[in-house]
C-alpha cells in the first residue's frame, strides 16, 4: 500500500484500521497526519486513489464484513444492554456516509 510509505498518510491509515468506530471526520483524520483538510485531501486522494471518507467508509465495511462472516453468536453482545454488534456496524456505516 503506497499510502504506509508516506508517515502522515500512515498515521491515519493506522489510526482509522486501530478504531473504524471512531467518529472520523475530514478534520480529525487530518489532525492526526497535522496537516491542512485540503491538503491533507489532496495528498490521500493522490497517493491512495481515493478521498480520506472513502477510506473510512472501506474499512468499516472490510471490518463489518469480517464480523458478518463470523459466527452468529459473536454477532450477540455478552455484556449486558446495549446495541448489538449489527447495530454498530450500521451506526459506522451512517457516520461515514
Amino acid at each position: 500500500l503506497r499510502g504506509l510509505k508516506d508517515p502522515q498518510v500512515a498515521a491515519v491509515l493506522q489510526a482509522v484500521t486501530a478504531r473504524p468506530e471512531h467518529e472520523w471526520n475530514l478534520a480529525r483524520l487530518a489532525a492526526v497526519a497535522g496537516m491542512s483538510r485540503s491538503s491533507f485531501a489532496h495528498r490521500v486522494r493522490t497517493i491512495v486513489g481515493k478521498t480520506p471518507m472513502a477510506y473510512v467508509a472501506q474499512v468499516r465495511m472490510d471490518a463489518a464484513s469480517r464480523l458478518l462472516r463470523g459466527e452468529a453468536h459473536r454477532l450477540r453482545r455478552n455484556d449486558g444492554p446495549g446495541p448489538s454488534v449489527v447495530e454498530d456496524i450500521v451506526a459506522w456505516l451512517a457516520r461515514g456516509a
